[in-house]
């Protein structure tokens, strides 16, 4: 994060990518509301409940995905979509951002590594 807001740039995996800058809050504004836009099929919204559900339920997991990572990943998937020229979601955007979004959000048990708390 400092590296995007100090430098403009973002490295991954060895390679530096320029980020282009958003000029203005009325830019970020339409952006959002287009990111808004995007339909969400039920089906697509069931998939990513279910996704999220069975980190609550899965072997060596102390603490799953909350609901609230649930919303983080339908608005992550609206956002992919428009950014690949759609106004709809695929199951492709869902397994493009899950484990990204929901990584940080699982909390492996004691046995498995997470540690007491």
């Amino acid at each position: 994060m400092l590296e995007a807001m100090g430098e403009g740039q973002i490295s991954v995996d060895g390679h530096t990518h320029r980020l282009r800058q958003i000029r203005s809050i009325e830019r970020v504004r339409d952006i959002r509301a287009a990111c808004r836009r995007v339909t969400l099929a039920p089906e697509m919204a069931s998939y990513i409940v279910a996704l999220s559900a069975a980190t609550r339920d899965a072997q060596g997991v102390r603490f799953g995905v909350s609901p609230r990572g649930s919303l983080n990943v339908a608005a992550m998937t609206r956002a992919r979509a428009l950014m690949q020229g759609r106004d709809f979601v695929m199951a492709d955007d869902v397994r493009s951002v899950v484990v990204p979004v929901l990584a940080h959000r699982v909390c492996a048990g004691v046995d498995a590594g997470c540690g007491s708390a």
